[in-house]
């Protein structure tokens, strides 16, 4: 029976019980405990539907995934090559940003990261080039690939067939809607986890790890929904001495029907009272919860509820914190997704590495950035002689650098002035006021004497 199915059994064998109008969650307990609690390994297990629902139903912990995907791919990567003080040939990585740009991978792997998130498991398939295009044969390597698809994860089994005593070649299986079984030779398919141990094929998503404080959640908003209902307006109560059960059902038609402008009236075997009941404030309770579906994410609380950098304190490092896990998050989860990628596209021949652009940019990831451009500009200029003084300014302001708009003084036109006489202040210790008044031939004439030497 799905965790998430309609509830048709009595309550007593569930811990906790959500009624969501068409909806009925409940967390299932096998092997009932005085204490109330039961081992994991007695857990029910949630199905791949389940979490699917609960995605769909609980929209703050489906933004935060939707985060977390997004954050892991917004400033994609750059290849390069892994010798030291050698670059990839531009032409190789041209090419492969072309691969990248035409089959949309981008997108497909933040659907990758989204579905290993969810489910606990992601899969894409490798599509061959040329040859055969039987999934359950193995891909030829030698052939290329012409496309990589995402797998929808509903449908893979959590279980493989063996090809080998070693378990080296194997098969993913696949169940169609109409129970066919398809088999996946597995050097066709990219299989990603999210969370595992040991010596686990398939992995746990965060779903996995929140599914207690989810229902809890739901159930909680359930409830909320109510409040109105039940705390907006009075409760009204009747009470009969000694009535029978016909009397009961009227006086509960009574109630039923009352309006603002209705009256009661009685004998003194009744009583009727209006009860004005306080709504209990749900902040606590839905604090507890977020906290355990922000553990369940790895992400701070302050990102998970939405709130802005510097509003709480230590969320400086807390978001600094968080983008260094998703980075390793990257090199060792997707990176090798992108390396199995390219060496199937190059037919074997993919000798470079993966270097993902920084997601988080703090002072000092700033300052050796704009270190890396401005050694950049000066090898540009001065070393190589590929580019002018006005173009390197240029390609320096185009990368952050507050450098003046003004580039008449690096002109090479002639000056439209032909004035000589003018004297330069030269004493170092005069203020350098003047120098704003200067033409464009006069500031030509003193930087001709600065290179010569002879300004002081």
């Amino acid at each position: 029976m799905s965790i998430l199915s309609r509830l048709n059994i009595g309550r007593d064998k569930f811990v906790e019980v959500a009624t969501l109008g068409d909806v009925g969650l409940a967390l299932e307990r096998s092997n009932e405990t005085t204490s109330g609690f039961t081992t994991s390994a007695k857990r029910k297990v949630l199905k791949l539907e389940d979490k699917e629902k609960l995605y769909n139903l609980e929209p703050l912990m489906a933004a935060a995934v939707n985060k977390t995907a997004s954050k892991l791919f917004s400033n994609w990567l750059i290849l390069d090559d892994p010798a030291e003080g050698k670059s990839l040939d531009d032409n190789l990585s041209e090419e492969l940003a072309n691969f990248y740009n035409d089959i949309e991978l981008p997108s497909k792997m933040e659907q990758l990261a989204k579905d290993a998130m969810v489910f606990g498991s992601g899969y894409m398939e490798l599509i061959a080039e040329k040859g055969l295009q039987d999934p359950s044969k193995p891909l030829n390597i030698g052939n290329g690939i012409k496309d990589v698809v995402t797998i929808e994860p509903t449908t893979m089994m959590s279980k493989i067939e063996k090809l080998d005593k070693e378990g080296k070649s194997f098969f993913y299986l696949e169940k169609t809607g109409s129970n066919k079984i398809i088999k996946h030779h597995s050097s066709r398919i990219i299989h990603v986890t999210w969370d595992k141990l040991g010596t686990q094929r398939f992995g746990a998503g965060v779903y996995d790890k929140a599914y207690r404080s989810m229902v809890a959640k739901l159930n909680m908003d359930w409830a909320l929904g109510e409040i109105i209902y039940r705390y907006g307006k009075p409760f009204m109560v009747i009470k009969t001495t000694g009535a029978t059960k016909k009397e009961l059902q009227k006086a509960y038609k009574v109630l039923r029907n009352l309006t603002p402008h209705s009256g009661f009236a009685g004998t003194e075997r009744h009583e009727f009272d209006i009860l004005n009941p306080e709504a209990v404030n749900p902040d606590p309770f839905a604090k507890y919860y977020y906290i355990n579906c922000a553990s369940a994410l790895e992400m701070p609380f302050m990102v998970f509820m939405g709130a802005q950098k510097g509003q709480l304190t230590g969320s400086e490092v807390d978001l600094s914190d968080w983008y260094n896990l998703l980075e390793s998050k990257q090199y060792i989860k997707f990176s090798p997704v992108i390396n199995t990628i390219n060496n199937a596209y190059l037919k074997g021949a993919w000798k470079g590495k993966v270097v993902w652009q920084p997601i988080y940019v703090d002072d000092k990831k700033e300052a050796d950035i704009k270190k890396i451009y401005a050694e950049t500009a000066k090898i540009l200029f001065n070393d190589a002689g590929l580019i002018t003084e006005i173009e390197g300014r240029q390609w320096l302001r185009n990368k952050g650098f507050d450098i003046p708009e003004d580039d008449t003084m690096f002109s090479d036109e002639p000056s439209d002035d032909d004035t000589s006489d003018f004297d330069f202040p030269l004493e170092p210790e005069e203020e350098l006021e003047w120098v704003k008044n200067l033409d464009r031939g006069q500031l030509r004439r003193l930087r001709d004497k600065y290179e010569k030497g002879d300004l002081y």
